[in-house]
């Protein structure tokens, strides 16, 4: 009999998941690699040698650093390349988490030195003479929080090891710099360089991974010219970015967005944010950065604080922003522009993302003051119009709908758009698979649901028996994201018979449904987002 997860543990799972040039200044020592190498598990880096740990016919490779540890003098300075180990590590544990708060504003870590990766890759004949292609993920919380080993429901979610296994494919998972370590624009700080910028630490973090990754991954059994990027949520929106950068040109072949916007701040807005958060961590000066470069992590941590929940909608206080150097305009305006690095696209969202944002018993009145709290009479009205309490099961339904499409799915679609005007294939999904128990089915395809499926671990969560139709969403995922990383489009596996998932384009508004059954449909929310794309610059 399946039995039910906790509704507080399932709430807490968005917290978890989030709201929204080269790093490496130089390549350190080369390791002379000898041949061949000493033992079928361990690796020959061009900066160390590292012994995985083999289980589940897959042989992992965790806690590998990919840049020096940025602390002291390298606070808020790109990532310099690695020191390289004189004698072989045991590569067997996940990196600690880098400098977060909880989402309710406890610490959560207080470690600098996080810059680190993990690798799976299949065993049969490790490492292959026939290269795989490569999955590279980027953890969401919103660039605030998160980690590669992030713990839900029993199981460490981003283990790579079942979809390694499942899509044939080495698996890498990177840690980043987050919050005010990460992204933090400051006048103090844009000062001490020629070119006035500051910011988007973390994004240099991920483009320093993504050259390890093109150095180091055929010594795993990967193909450096087939990698592609996935994330989800905040790291959506980091995928989106350098999707959007000049820095990352040639750095993977291919990218997918679950659930993340594509819309950054200028650097004076950002600037202004972080002298709120230097004047927070009493540290008033713009002129000189000092005061902050002694400050504490658990300082700068708390001066940033938690994220800021209204209802469904999530306010990031701090991320990627327009710097001139990583991101020369917001990436929606990249891409809108064909400047973008050309590579297949997708782009997804979950059926109710915020599902598990809004209380389940709201009233019709309640509704009605949240959407005119949020949006003032005048939109809000129009709102409230286009999307009324009676057309849905109940008002939390309407609320949810409404905050979906305007957070998530038509944002995700116009991008989409804009994309598919250029030349690279798009393809958009939305996945609509609910757990399937009595308490967990009332919160839908919540946001952070599709990664259960993705990383395979619908049979090991807790308290919780998976069906027949998780199994086939779990095969079906890793398919589509194992075909498009190795073809450059979700279909074509031989053997196995998958729905095809057609292409999206300006005339053909293609979203293939992930569900109990996977079905290709045109958009069901089209007349929603149309309606929607009318405010979408206020």
């Amino acid at each position: 009999m399946t039995r039910s997860v906790g509704p507080a543990l399932i709430i807490a799972m968005l917290a978890a998941c989030g709201g929204g040039g080269g790093g490496s200044s130089s390549e350190g020592d080369v390791v002379t690699k000898p041949s061949p190498s000493p033992s079928p598990d361990t690796v020959i880096t061009q900066c160390g040698t590292f012994e995985g740990i083999a289980a589940d016919n897959v042989v992992a490779f965790k806690g590998m650093p990919y840049a020096q540890s940025p602390t002291g003098a390298l606070r808020w300075q790109a990532p310099l390349a690695p020191d390289c180990a004189a004698q072989p590590v045991l590569a067997s544990d996940f990196s600690p988490a880098c400098a977060q708060l909880t989402d309710d504003g406890a610490v959560a870590s207080l470690t600098e030195d996080c810059l680190y990766l993990n690798v799976w890759a299949p065993t049969t004949e490790f490492p292959t003479s026939e290269k795989k292609p490569v999955l590279v993920f980027i953890h969401g919380g919103g660039n605030q929080r998160g980690s590669t080993d992030l713990e839900q429901l029993g199981v460490q979610l981003y283990d790579g090891t079942r979809l390694a296994g499942a899509s044939d494919t080495v698996v890498v998972t990177i840690a980043y710099r987050l919050g005010a370590l990460g992204f933090l624009a400051h006048p103090a700080l844009s000062a001490e360089n020629s070119d006035q910028r500051s910011g988007n630490y973390g994004l240099l973090d991920q483009l320093a991974a993504l050259e390890w990754v093109q150095n180091n991954i055929a010594d795993f059994g990967g193909d450096p010219d087939h990698v592609t990027l996935f994330g989800e949520s905040g790291g959506a929106r980091d995928v989106c970015s350098l999707v959007a950068s000049p820095l990352a040109n040639g750095l993977f072949s291919g990218a997918i967005m679950q659930s993340g916007g594509c819309r950054q701040i200028t650097m004076a807005d950002a600037e202004i944010e972080g002298q709120n958060i230097a004047n927070a961590a009493g540290c008033a000066s713009v002129r000189d950065a000092s005061c902050l470069r002694a400050a504490t992590p658990r300082q700068l941590l708390e001066a940033v604080g938690a994220e800021v929940f209204d209802g469904a909608f999530v306010g990031n206080n701090i991320g990627p922003v327009v710097d001139n150097y990583v991101l020369m305009a917001s990436p929606d305006e990249v891409i809108a522009a064909g400047a973008h690095n050309m590579v297949p696209l997708i782009f997804g969202t979950n059926a109710q993302e915020t599902g598990n944002r809004v209380a389940l018993d709201l009233s019709e009145a309640a509704y009605e003051a949240l959407v005119l709290t949020q949006f003032g009479p005048n939109l809000g009205n129009l709102i409230l119009t286009r999307y009324p309490a009676p057309a849905y099961t109940s008002p939390t339904a309407a609320y949810v709908a409404f905050t979906t499409d305007v957070q998530f799915i038509c944002a995700a679609r116009r991008v989409a758009q804009q994309a598919a005007m250029h030349s690279q294939p798009v393809f958009t999904y939305r996945f609509s698979k609910s757990f399937e128990s009595t308490v967990l089915e009332n919160f839908g395809a919540f946001h952070g649901i599709e990664l259960f499926y993705l990383f395979q671990q619908m049979s090991a969560l807790d308290g919780y028996v998976a069906t027949a139709a998780d199994q086939r969403v779990e095969a079906d995922m890793a398919s589509y994201w194992g075909s498009f990383a190795r073809n450059g489009h979700p279909n074509g596996v031989e053997g196995v018979a998958r729905t095809q998932w057609e292409p999206f384009s300006p005339t053909a508004d293609n979203v293939l449904m992930i569900d109990k059954e996977t079905t290709q449909v045109s958009e069901p929310r089209a007349s929603e987002c149309e309606f929607l794309d009318q405010f979408s610059g206020t």
